[in-house]
């Protein structure tokens, strides 16, 4: 006796389901343990529009650290700035944070104050210049778009979503098969 073809998707479905939630699993292994221990960086997601067309939002970025003096004008590089955030929160006192914010840009120049980079899509160069305690890697390769499927992993709670569909196929093929 035959399996019915409801079963048969489901059994597919559920192989697919499984071969990503252990692709992701290993992606995570690899970028939290593995890569960074060598110096390789792996950044998810980009968002902004700043560095298009070159690198479009939603990319993924593997970078590299590289001496602050092996830097070209040219390279692409990751890099952290501090931002002051001020908030009214709704009321009439404002309140202040600073957040780190992880930006990808080229470099235009390099001068005795530090690193002056741009977005390829900005008009003007960055306002200040990436120091040494501030940089965090040269760019080395990105593919635009892949960073979409992971951002829905890590940001959207989907690693739980696919786990959940397994589990769920896996009820489905257990009832058709307590059915017959």
């Amino acid at each position: 006796m035959g399996m019915s073809r409801a079963k048969r998707i489901l059994i597919k479905l559920e192989a697919v389901l499984i071969i990503l939630l252990l692709f992701f699993s290993f992606v995570i292994i690899l970028s939290l343990s593995i890569l960074p221990s060598h110096g390789i960086h792996v950044c998810w997601n980009v968002t902004g529009d700043s560095m298009e067309p070159t690198i479009k939002e939603g990319a993924l970025i593997i970078s590299r650290s590289s001496p602050y003096e092996k830097l070209e004008v040219g390279d692409i590089i990751v890099f952290k700035r501090r931002l002051l955030v001020a908030s009214t929160n709704g009321t009439a006192e404002a309140t202040a944070k600073y957040l780190d914010n992880t930006i990808t840009h080229r470099i235009v120049s390099i001068e005795a104050d530090g690193i002056h980079t741009k977005g390829d899509n900005n008009q003007a160069d960055d306002q200040y210049p990436v120091t040494v305690d501030g940089l965090v890697a040269k760019v080395v390769w990105w593919c635009n778009y892949a960073g979409f499927p992971l951002w829905f992993m890590f940001e959207l709670g989907g690693f739980y979503w696919l786990a959940g569909a397994v589990v769920v196929n896996v009820v489905l093929i257990l009832w058709i098969e307590r059915r017959k």
